[in-house]
């Protein structure tokens, strides 16, 4: 949905640290999310994962990118919700890619993992951003609502 991108462009614009939490994962463990989860399936993964939310969670004034998977285990909403909001940026499911992802492999996939975790995405979130057509439009109304929960800014 491109939470990446979009954190980057957020942290550059209120000059804090960006940390992709799938980049933390491989950097401890020297292999990709897609390559745990295929050696050892998501169990193994997530708990790696909730282990980094932890740690990233507890850190004040970053932005966290988090992996989609993040919302499926209910331990990792308090670490992530401690130190500021958390953005769910909805994408058209069809629009995500599926290159290197174990769980969403094809467009069917995508649908399905899309279906069972809407709710969770928006039971974490305290905003839902919309994606738009383009990435400067996306972030521009990922900023509005940033300013708006943070009126101070």
């Amino acid at each position: 949905c491109g939470k990446s991108t979009l954190g980057k462009q957020l942290a550059e614009h209120f000059n804090r640290e960006f940390l992709d939490t799938d980049e933390i994962i491989t950097n401890k463990t020297g292999r990709t999310p897609a390559q745990i989860i295929t050696e050892e399936g998501e169990a193994a993964f997530r708990t790696i994962e909730s282990a980094v939310i932890a740690e990233t969670g507890a850190l004040t004034g970053k932005v966290i990118s988090t992996g989609g998977g993040v919302i499926t285990q209910d331990t990792n909403y308090a670490p992530l919700a401690q130190n500021g909001i958390l953005l769910f940026v909805n994408r058209d499911p069809s629009l995500l890619p599926t290159e290197g992802r174990p769980l969403s492999a094809d467009a069917d996939a995508v649908m399905r993992l899309y279906k069972q975790r809407l709710s969770l995405y928006r039971s974490f979130a305290d905003r839902e951003i919309p994606a738009c057509d383009t990435v400067d439009a996306t972030f521009s109304v990922l900023l509005d609502n940033i300013q708006k929960a943070f009126s101070f800014l």
